[in-house]
């Protein structure tokens, strides 16, 4: 087993590590997370002058956010997952904190040309990358769940924003035999979330018109679920079944694997805004 280290620990481990980073940077998730994030941030910040060569994982939001205040890295950065707050109340960012405007990390990297060219490779290149793309048909991969788990979702920022707390679930909680996605069972989780909330938390008119208002701001489409849906909990272990079905092979990768694989061929476009505040905050320690 090997030696672990709380977040305090962690931040003093990055300093023997200066030499190599510009800049520290900081992110929820834990060790076996770490290529992951080397391989998006890598990517990201390639041909800039920001060189980041490690990146500290130290644990869930509350001691990314507690670390940036409490005991900051002088050359630190601190990247938070957006989470239901995105929702309904947007987390501040500050010079050293960004705070993602997605439910998580794992939203940026699934895109057509990242899951087409990661089923390529795993696929051994027996098809075209063109014969994938027609067999996942991506911009309509999420069409049976847009609605359903969207109106989930959108009660369960209700449930954390009235109740103080709320449970995320898994997906696997919404498949059955033979099927890859039951929403009927999404239904029932969101009528049993509904009966927590109404009438013993709040009315049922603030209910309805606080759904409705959600249904206005963020339409059913896929680039709000690619925004408000975790992508760790629900779309990646979606998509794996999805794709398997399509395909016809069972690609048994654990998800740190997908993660990895995507990051190397999604479309950066999205983080550009992460781009900027770490070049900015880059800006800011050397000036």
């Amino acid at each position: 087993m090997g030696i672990e280290y709380n977040f305090d620990e962690k931040q003093l481990v990055s300093v023997f590590h200066q030499y190599r980073n510009d800049i520290n940077i900081y992110t929820e998730d834990c060790d076996k997370d770490k290529s992951f994030y080397q391989q998006l941030l890598g990517r990201l910040m390639d041909n800039t002058d920001c060189q980041i060569a490690d990146i500290f994982p130290i644990g869930d939001c509350d001691s990314v956010e507690k670390a940036s205040k409490e005991s900051p890295d002088e050359r630190g950065f601190y990247l938070m997952d957006g989470d239901i707050y995105v929702i309904y109340a947007p987390r501040i960012r500050r010079s050293n904190l960004f705070v993602l405007d997605s439910y998580c990390i794992e939203n940026y990297v699934i895109d057509e040309e990242s899951v087409s060219k990661l089923v390529f490779e795993l696929n051994g290149g027996k098809e075209t990358l063109e014969a994938i793309k027609e067999k996942i048909n991506f911009h309509h991969a999420f069409d049976v769940l847009l609605q359903p788990i969207l109106d989930l979702f959108f009660v369960m920022s209700l449930e954390r924003k009235y109740a103080g707390a709320f449970e995320l679930l898994k997906y696997d909680n919404f498949i059955s035999k033979g099927k890859i996605y039951d929403a009927n069972k999404v239904q029932e989780a969101i009528d049993d979330k509904q009966k927590q909330l109404v009438p013993s938390v709040i009315s049922d008119g603030t209910f309805v018109e606080d759904l409705k208002l959600l249904r206005e701001l963020y339409p059913y489409n896929n680039s709000t679920l690619l925004q408000v849906v975790s992508g760790k909990d629900y779309l990646l272990p979606y998509l794996k079944r999805y794709i398997n079905q399509k395909i016809g092979f069972n690609f048994q990768l654990p998800k740190e694997s997908w993660k990895y694989n995507l990051a190397k061929y999604c479309n950066l476009e999205r983080l550009t805004p992460l781009k900027k505040a770490i070049l900015m905050r880059l800006h800011e320690l050397e000036n």
